[in-house]
Parts: structure tokens; C-alpha cells; sequence
């Protein structure tokens, strides 16, 4: 019997993610288990001008264009990996949020997250990793990013 059967695996497009999806096959390899490749957008919020006379509610969020980029990278990525059955999808939102809420829609065994290894005020602060970690109803598996 396999342990993991759907592993969500969580990048940034930055050159870790490589790690990532390398680490995240060997274990769904091992498990014959599906990977869900998954990118987050954050909300872009629009600047404006502080005038405290005018209070605008509903303001109109277009995240479209990064949606798209995402979505192209997401499709290099599979591309590049073609002999892994996956699946991608660009989320919207809190990165951390978006990745356990994925994650507890498609009923994940397994989130697969890379990690700094942060310290000092970034570790106060938190990361999405350690969010991840520490709110996820599946198991995580937190990558140390081999820093080049």
C-alpha cells in the first residue's frame, strides 16, 4: 500500500523550485502517487493616494496578467517534466492559505514546500513554509534550498 497518493507541490518559479520538483517526483515516484504543481499570485492591492474624505469600498483587483505568466510557467514546468503525471494550477491569494486550502480540496497526503532555513527577524515575522508546516491537516515535507 503507497502512503501518499496526491502531493501538492508548492513553487515560486525561482531557481529552488527545480530542488523542489526533484525532491516531490522521487517521493511520488516511490508511492506512485499524482503531483499537483501549484503557484500562488499575491492580491495586488491598487496605490492610491491617501485622502481621508473619500472612502472607496470594492475596489477593482485585476490580477489577470500575472495569472497568465503564472500559468505559462506552470506549463514549462510540466513540459520539462512530461514524464510525471501532474497537474498545475495557478491560486490567488495568501500563499500559505492558498496552498492548505488546495491542498484540503483535492485531499493532499502530502504538501511539498522549499524552505530557507530563515532566521532572526524572518523567522519572528514567519514564512510561508512554516505557516504551511504548522497549519496543514496533511504531512509537509519542508526542502532545504541548497543556496549556489
Amino acid at each position: 500500500m503507497n502512503r501518499y497518493k496526491n502531493i501538492v507541490v508548492a513553487v515560486d518559479f525561482s531557481k529552488a523550485s527545480q530542488q523542489i520538483i526533484e525532491k516531490a517526483i522521487a517521493v511520488s515516484e516511490r508511492n506512485q502517487a499524482k503531483l499537483h504543481l501549484i503557484h500562488t499570485v499575491d492580491i495586488i492591492l491598487p496605490v492610491m493616494d491617501y485622502d481621508p474624505s473619500m472612502i472607496v469600498y470594492n475596489l477593482p483587483i485585476d490580477n489577470q496578467e500575472f495569472i497568465d505568466a503564472s500559468n505559462k510557467q506552470l506549463a514549462k514546468l510540466e513540459k520539462q517534466f512530461d514524464h510525471i503525471e501532474m497537474t498545475t494550477k495557478t491560486l490567488e491569494g495568501d500563499a500559505s492559505d492558498e496552498i492548505i486550502n488546495y491542498a484540503n480540496e483535492i485531499q493532499a497526503d502530502l504538501i511539498v514546500i522549499g524552505s530557507h532555513g530563515q532566521s532572526g527577524i524572518a523567522l519572528l515575522l514567519g514564512s510561508t513554509a512554516n505557516s504551511v508546516l504548522h497549519h496543514a491537516k496533511c504531512d509537509v515535507l519542508a526542502v532545504r534550498i541548497k543556496e549556489e
